[in-house]
């Protein structure tokens, strides 16, 4: 069986000092990555308003942590003018000008990224082109540097925003439909034998967001039959305590070859039930920020053991959610709205 992961914070003297480090050991042999931010609806230049900005990161820093926390730093921004911040899988790492990372890099710990492209075959391409902005650091900086730019997918973040406000706005959609656009109209009435005013409603026009689909270019994907049985994650109420129980479940489906959404250590597929219902299933690439953990194939034995993991944070966050409400209740201490419990599926 799988050692149960200790219940408290992971932050531990030694990765806050791993923070400060750049993300690595002292001493550790650092970078500098300089940024700025291009969008694809505007490529011809990089967006000043969203800022620019340099920083030092330890060569054993993995790249997707380098973007995750780039992201976020671009999002204080990028909410003053937008609602709905960005997702990791909507930004991609380019070099300055909008060059194009190689295939199979942009997964790469940072120390074998910058000595990939320090190559002289590929150093003229990707790292002799220095913004003006930042040459005079380029005189001054120790160690390597590299120039790159956060590429916003503009449309990808787009068609998120409309999906989920359509979801959102589903309901008032079909109020739309009958919402009057009121009408008088004289009715003649043959046992009064005199005209009355009576109200008349009329749906209000609906807009589409249908986009057709050429066929002559549509991909084929391709989906494989899986089967997977079913355990359950439980908390005893009382001390918190986690454990796992196999139902004897057996779920049969297909699982959609091709990812739809990649994060920094998994990639989402489509997945479908036989009896219809669609769901979401995640398959691990990395585990951790260690080279050796970043070549995939994991194995189902690695899976596994993460999925436990991550099956006993979220339970044991949900036991902890439930005892604070019970006691902030107790104590007659009122709890913001936009606090909840985490949700998961425990197959």
């Amino acid at each position: 069986m799988a050692k149960r992961p200790g219940l408290g914070t992971t932050h531990t003297t030694s990765s806050l000092l791993c923070h400060e480090h750049g993300g690595g050991a002292p001493g550790e042999e650092k970078v500098t990555v300089a940024w700025a931010v291009r969008e694809s609806r505007a490529p011809k230049q990089t967006n000043a308003d969203l800022g620019v900005g340099a920083q030092r990161w330890a060569v054993s820093v993995a790249l997707p942590d380098i973007k995750s926390q780039l992201v976020d730093t671009v999002n204080v921004e990028w909410g003053r003018s937008n609602s709905t911040p960005l997702l990791n899988e909507e930004v991609t790492f380019r070099f300055h000008g909008s060059k194009v990372l190689e295939k199979n890099t942009a997964n790469m710990i940072l120390g074998d990224f910058y000595a990939f492209y320090s190559t002289p075959s590929r150093s003229p391409i990707y790292l002799a082109s220095i913004p003006t902005a930042w040459k005079p650091m380029a005189k001054t900086s120790k160690g390597g540097t590299l120039y790159l730019e956060l590429y916003i997918a503009s449309a990808m973040f787009q068609t998120r925003v409309e999906l989920s406000e359509g979801a959102q706005s589903v309901d008032s959609m079909m109020d739309s439909t009958t919402a009057s656009v009121i009408r008088k109209r004289t009715l003649s009435s043959v046992s009064e034998g005199s005209n009355r005013n009576i109200p008349v409603k009329r749906p209000a026009p609906m807009g589409s967001r249908f986009q057709p689909t050429n066929p002559k270019i549509m991909e084929v994907h391709k989906w494989s039959s899986v089967t997977l049985k079913k355990v359950i994650c439980v908390v005893d109420d009382v001390n918190g305590v986690v454990e796992l129980e196999d139902t004897g479940e057996i779920i049969t489906g297909a699982i959609r070859d091709v990812y739809f959404a990649r994060g920094a250590m998994k990639n989402a597929h489509d997945f479908k039930t036989e009896g219809g219902h669609s769901l979401v299933a995640k398959r691990f690439y990395r585990i951790s920020d260690t080279a050796e953990a970043m070549a995939p194939p994991l194995s189902v034995s690695d899976h596994r053991l993460q999925i436990v993991l991550e099956l006993h944070r979220l339970a044991s966050t949900s036991y902890f959610l439930k005892t604070f409400f019970h006691h902030a209740k107790e104590c007659s201490v009122n709890v913001h709205a936009g606090v909840s419990q985490p949700t998961f599926r425990d197959t």
